[in-house]
């Protein structure tokens, strides 16, 4: 009783709330919780490994994954392709992005301009990505511009519709008092619109990576191109499994470290404007 006395005077003191301690959960941690995801597959594989037929023709063990990826490595084409595939990715997403931004703010701002666009806007976004891809293939080619090209058309809607709505709901009363401390134009896009558009931002860069990786994939495949998706597709009609999975296996961390990677910055994103 004068423990529980004691502690509820030095909480009185200290402002804070007596209580009971909180304790951390086993699997709270995100490192802890990532390596607890990926222990199944791990397993999996080493049981693959361990009682796989090293002479199937469509499931060879992981090592002969591995001896693969060294032949390709050593042939000069497994650097290539990732580098062509990851090049096409990264530079169809900045565009994207920043087309996304700036259309979604200047459609979000007008009301009549929103509901102008509105047909456009419902018909592209009911419309899947993958879609997209033949034609503007067709129109466009297939070289590292004209793929981000490509890339733009099919993955630029999910920032777009998001900073629409992310501007729409942006309260009035923010914006007013923008112009009542006499900010210019500039200043209140910087420091009132931009950081209420940053949190619906960052949503729709998500959407946008997981889409991505799959159109820069299809472009490949689709247009013959040189990175990942043709290697996969020439290793595949070669009834080259082993390389097969090996390039599966890349396909599946390079998609890992680019959703870590936003997944990160949105959370820090989303943790700093709550603050």
């Amino acid at each position: 009783m004068s423990a529980a006395i004691a502690e509820a005077a030095v909480g009185k003191r200290t402002g804070r709330q007596a209580g009971p301690k909180r304790t951390r959960r086993i699997g709270s941690s995100r490192p802890l919780g990532f390596v607890l995801g990926l222990s199944p597959l791990v397993l999996g594989l080493i049981l693959w490994e361990v009682f796989g037929d090293p002479t199937s023709f469509t499931f060879p063990p992981p090592s002969q994954w591995w001896t693969a990826a060294q032949g390709m490595h050593q042939e000069g084409l497994l650097v290539v392709a990732v580098w062509r595939t990851m090049l096409t990715f990264l530079l169809g997403l900045a565009i994207s992005v920043f087309v996304g931004v700036v259309l979604g703010w200047a459609i979000g701002a007008s009301r009549r301009v929103e509901l102008a666009l509105s047909p456009l806007l419902d018909f592209f976004r009911s419309m899947p990505s993958p879609a997209l891809v033949p034609i503007a293939t067709v129109i466009f080619g297939v070289s590292i511009g004209m793929s981000a090209i490509v890339m733009l058309i099919a993955i630029v809607w999910p920032v777009l519709l998001a900073t629409v709505t992310a501007r729409q709901t942006i309260p009035p009363v923010r914006l007013e008092m923008g112009r009542v401390l006499g900010l210019s134009t500039i200043d209140q896009l910087r420091k009132v619109v931009f950081p209420s558009l940053l949190p619906a931002i960052m949503t729709g860069t998500r959407v946008a990576v997981s889409q991505g990786f799959v159109i820069a994939l299809l472009i490949d495949i689709i247009g013959s191109g040189a990175g990942v998706g043709r290697l996969l597709v020439v290793r595949q009609q070669t009834f080259d499994a082993a390389s097969v999975w090996a390039l599966l296996v890349v396909i599946g961390l390079f998609g890992l470290v680019a959703n870590g990677v936003v997944a990160i910055l949105d959370h820090r994103v989303q943790k700093g404007w709550r603050s």
